[in-house]
């Protein structure tokens, strides 16, 4: 792979991303693996990523296969794993220039989920690769009467 980015986005029980696999200068971004019995990065390639940037550090650190797996097999994260502001903010600057291995690891939030796709859409429309569609939003009354527009 060479330092080529890495993405996988599988929901398996068994990793698809072997740290064999894995050469210095490498961006790996995982974000398939949401549930404790999932898991993308076997331990050996959550041991070499010197730096892992999560959307919620604390969520994807205990509720996802790939982080237990690994702290079932020895790997320490102690200094390593830090959250998506973190980043933005210019904070970590320092550790993203010293990793030879980095990775985004995401347990996915709703809202990241639609932001992503609106702005899919903004590009793709943008290029002339997809047509917006008219749409409007109904909700259910409170009182019965049936579906009616949203304000």
């Amino acid at each position: 792979m060479g330092g080529s980015p890495c993405t996988t986005s599988t929901r398996g029980g068994e990793p698809s991303l072997k740290g064999e696999y894995l050469t210095k200068g490498q961006c790996i971004g995982a974000i398939g693996s949401t549930l404790p019995e999932q898991w993308e990065c076997d331990p050996v390639a959550m041991d070499k990523a010197d730096l892992i940037v999560c959307d919620n550090a604390e969520e994807v650190q205990h509720g996802t296969g790939d982080f237990i797996n690994a702290r079932k097999a020895g790997v320490k994260f102690d200094g390593k794993v830090f959250d998506l502001p973190e980043l933005v903010k210019g904070k970590i600057d320092a550790k993203v220039k010293a990793a030879g291995i980095t990775m985004y690891r995401s347990a996915g939030t709703g809202l990241q989920d639609v932001v992503v796709a609106e702005l899919a859409l903004r590009r793709a429309v943008e290029k002339g690769l997809a047509v917006e569609l008219p749409m409007q939003l109904f909700h259910k009354g409170a009182r019965g009467g049936g579906p009616r527009p949203a304000p």
